[in-house]
């Protein structure tokens, strides 16, 4: 979703975990804020007619670039500085409608609660002009988002931009800035199909419920780690194997992959693979304890990712604004448990008169309840729900029909020796 203001002046981008499509209640609410009148120019170190900075990513960690922009002395001679990202910044807040409020800076954002219990978080942004962006697309190869990749290039959309947000291990001038592709990895998951949506749904929840609970963990990983692994997967398994029938698969390979960066302490970024994102002091540190976490949703069969997934529609926000399945009594356990196990078997005895392409049928209705980008948390979670609820009562099913066909073998041979005898 984006905004364009009067004159085509300036142009909001509604980000995070929202502009994806999840309403989470966890979920903050960003914001990527821009001026179209203020592009950067990347043509190694040429200003470009419409651009007001040049990009320079020499002396720069990767993913990351300083920018230049010309000023004038009283004898009118042109002399080039570099953009600081704490003055950027300062001067946001300076001119900021609610300099009267909390609000503050935090990383590349300006925040502040406004009455959200999470936060409110605008990253002020500057963009890179598209015939920089659309030649960086063009050199780009992928095998699952080409359609995005054509639809962006054609209309000449807006897809990088430069963010106040320096290196992990920091830069002493605070010069250098992040590329961000925030807004072109927003088209791809809205490329999504319903499953690859659904997978990367229940990884967000997983990831909130069993890492972030965890105090050892907690802000250690986050959505964005989840979405590079995600676009690593998809690019190397095929697009035939994300259909319903195949989620809990799809599940198990990117949380495989993800404990894989993991122990590696490295996780490509996925359009600059020289840049390492698990660069994160938290994620150095805590890597073990990461690692233990990732074995033991491995470790998960059905019944536990039901569970778990189940357990998180019925959360519900506390007074701190901060819910998590760790924090629940044993009593709000045992009764969601019971509740779950009432509705496996009733999902039981009314699959049992199922035939077998009705069961399939019906796993395609359930991952259909799910809409794309425009999927609610109550929406996804239930479409989540009603596919584990078929695929669980599937195993049981061909449980039982393999225990029938050992009885009636069971019975040949033994009518057989009868005979024989």
């Amino acid at each position: 979703m984006k905004v364009i203001g009067p004159n085509d002046t300036f142009r909001d981008y509604f980000t995070g975990s929202r502009g994806e499509g999840f309403h989470f209640d966890w979920s903050d609410i960003d914001i990527l804020s821009t001026s179209i009148a203020e592009y950067v120019s990347m043509d190694n170190g040429l200003m470009h007619p419409r651009c007001k900075y040049i990009a320079i990513d020499k002396d720069c960690q990767p993913g990351y670039c300083k920018l230049l922009y010309r000023t004038r002395s009283e004898h009118t001679d042109v002399k080039y500085r570099y953009l600081s990202r704490d003055s950027f910044l300062d001067e946001k807040i300076y001119f900021s409608i609610n300099s009267n409020s909390d609000i503050h800076v935090h990383g590349p954002c300006v925040s502040t609660a406004h009455g959200n219990q999470n936060g409110f978080d605008d990253c002020h942004a500057i963009p890179i002009h598209t015939d920089f962006s659309n030649a960086f697309l063009k050199n780009l190869t992928t095998k699952f988002w080409n359609n995005v990749k054509t639809k962006v290039i054609n209309e000449n959309v807006t897809v990088m931009h430069c963010v106040p947000k320096g290196p992990e291990n920091g830069d002493d001038e605070g010069h250098q800035w992040l590329i961000s592709f925030c807004v072109l990895e927003q088209y791809i998951v809205h490329s999504f199909n319903h499953v690859q949506f659904c997978s990367y749904g229940l990884i967000k929840i997983l990831l909130h419920s069993e890492i972030d609970s965890c105090s050892d963990t907690k802000d250690t990983l986050s959505s964005y780690h989840l979405k590079t692994v995600l676009f690593h997967v998809l690019e190397d398994v095929h697009f035939d194997f994300w259909i319903p029938q195949n989620i809990f698969y799809c599940i198990r390979i990117c949380l495989t992959r993800l404990l894989s960066y993991v122990v590696k302490r490295c996780c490509p970024h996925y359009f600059k693979p020289e840049c390492n994102i698990f660069l994160k002091r938290k994620i150095l540190e805590n890597s073990k304890q990461i690692e233990k976490k990732l074995f033991g949703i491995l470790k998960f069969d059905l019944t536990d990712l039901y569970f778990s997934a189940f357990s998180c529609s019925y959360i519900s926000k506390a007074s701190d604004g901060k819910c998590a399945f760790s924090d629940w009594d044993r009593r709000k356990k045992m009764n969601i448990l019971l509740e779950l196990k009432v509705t496996v078997f009733l999902r039981e005895l009314e699959l049992a008169f199922y035939p077998s392409d009705a069961l399939f049928n019906a796993l395609l209705i359930a991952i259909g309840t799910a809409k794309g980008y425009q999927t609610t948390y109550r929406e996804c979670i239930d479409s989540i729900l009603m596919i584990m609820d078929l695929l669980l009562a599937e195993q049981d099913q061909l449980k039982d029909n393999l225990t029938q066909q050992n009885s009636k073998r069971l019975i040949e041979i033994a009518t057989n020796k009868m005979k024989v005898l």
